[in-house]
């Protein structure tokens, strides 16, 4: 998991916690409880994005390295 997912966790676990514990409080639901659903979302887009950046990351190195080779190729062949 990488640091910023990580992060989004603790900080959507440490809202709800904080919301549900000060529930006979006024702003423990107004806002802990929300907050942390706001953080926890977060936390579900980032692992979703995760794999996918990956395979992005993954097909644009294989891009560039293709097209340095064809430019290589071309800077190299000698036309008549």
């Amino acid at each position: 998991m990488k640091k910023l997912a990580k992060a989004l966790l603790a900080i959507a676990l440490v809202a709800f916690v904080a919301g549900v514990a000060e529930g006979s409080r006024p702003g423990g639901w107004g806002l802990g409880v929300p907050l942390g659903a706001v953080f926890l979302g977060l936390f579900f887009i980032t692992r979703i994005l995760e794999k996918e950046s990956a395979r992005f990351d993954e097909e644009e190195r294989v891009r560039r390295g293709l097209a340095a080779r064809d430019a290589g190729a071309s800077n190299g062949a000698v036309s008549k």
